[in-house]
C-alpha cells in the first residue's frame, strides 16, 4: 500500500525533509553563516544522493501510482528528485 495521506499529503519524504531543515536550522540558530552554507551543502549532496535511487525503487514497485503521486506532491528538499510535479 502506497501511503498518501498524513503528513505524506504534503511531501514525499517528510523524514528527510525534517532532517534537512533541522541540520540547516541549527547553523542558523548559532548565526554561523559559513556552517550555514557549508551544512546546507552537504545535507542536500547526501539527499541528492539517496532518494533518486530510492524513488527509482519505488516506480519499480508501486509503477504509475507512484508517478501520478510523485506529480501531485513534491519531494520536499529542491532539485533532488527527477521525479517532476
Amino acid at each position: 500500500v502506497l501511503v498518501t495521506w498524513g503528513v505524506y499529503r504534503f511531501c514525499r519524504h517528510p523524514g528527510y525533509v525534517g532532517w534537512f531543515l533541522w541540520s540547516v536550522s541549527t547553523q542558523v540558530v548559532l548565526m554561523n553563516p559559513l556552517c550555514f552554507v557549508a551544512y546546507t551543502y552537504v545535507s542536500w549532496r547526501f539527499f541528492a544522493g539517496r532518494i533518486p535511487g530510492e524513488e527509482a525503487l519505488l516506480v519499480d514497485f508501486f509503477g504509475q501510482e507512484y508517478l501520478a503521486y510523485a506529480r501531485r506532491v513534491p519531494c520536499g528538499i529542491p532539485w533532488v528528485s527527477s521525479l517532476t510535479m
